[in-house]
C-alpha cells in the first residue's frame, strides 16, 4: 500500500504541475466558475497525455502488485483502462482542475476499497408510459421497480 501511495504521489503532482504549466497559473475553482475557459476537449488530451507520463506506469504496476496478491489476475493493459476509467469516474481529474490538491492516501483508499468491491449496484431509468402501479416500490429480489418519487 506505501508503494500505491508513493506513486501515486508521484503521478498526481505531475498531473498538477503539468496543468499548471498549461494553464500559466495554479488551477483554481474559477474554472467551473466560468473565469477560466480552457475547452473540454484540450482538458482531456492533457489528461490523456498526462496518462502516457512515465510516472503513469509505476502507478499501473503498483495496481497489478496489489491487487493480483489478491487473486486479481489480470494484464497491464487491464489494470491501465480501469485506473483510467477510475481516475476519470471518480472525479480525481476535476478537482485538480478546481485547485482541490487530492490527498494520496485517501485517493489510494478509495482506489483498494473500490477495486476490491464485488458488488455493483446499478440503477436504470425507463420511462414506463400507460404504466400503472398500485406500489411506489416492487421487489423482485434480483431488481426492484420503483415510482419517482417527483413529478417529471
Amino acid at each position: 500500500m506505501n508503494k500505491l501511495i508513493e506513486v501515486l504521489t508521484g503521478y498526481l503532482e505531475t498531473v498538477g504541475s503539468g496543468l499548471k504549466a498549461r494553464l500559466g497559473r495554479e488551477a483554481n475553482s474559477n474554472y467551473f466558475s466560468g473565469n477560466i475557459l480552457p475547452v473540454p476537449e484540450a482538458v482531456r488530451t492533457w489528461f490523456e497525455e498526462w496518462e502516457d507520463h512515465p510516472t503513469w506506469n509505476p502507478l499501473i504496476r503498483a495496481c497489478a502488485r496489489i491487487f493480483s496478491q489478491e487473486g486479481h489476475t489480470a494484464s497491464l493493459a487491464r489494470y491501465d483502462r480501469a485506473l483510467k476509467n477510475w481516475l476519470r469516474r471518480r472525479g480525481t481529474y476535476l478537482n485538480i482542475l478546481a485547485g482541490t490538491a487530492p490527498n494520496p492516501t485517501e485517493v489510494a483508499d478509495e482506489l483498494v476499497k473500490d477495486f476490491r468491491t464485488t458488488q455493483d449496484h446499478v440503477v436504470f431509468l425507463v420511462l414506463l408510459e400507460g404504466v400503472a402501479f398500485t406500489k411506489a416500490e416492487l421487489d423482485f429480489g434480483e431488481f426492484q421497480i420503483l415510482r419517482p418519487k417527483a413529478d417529471f
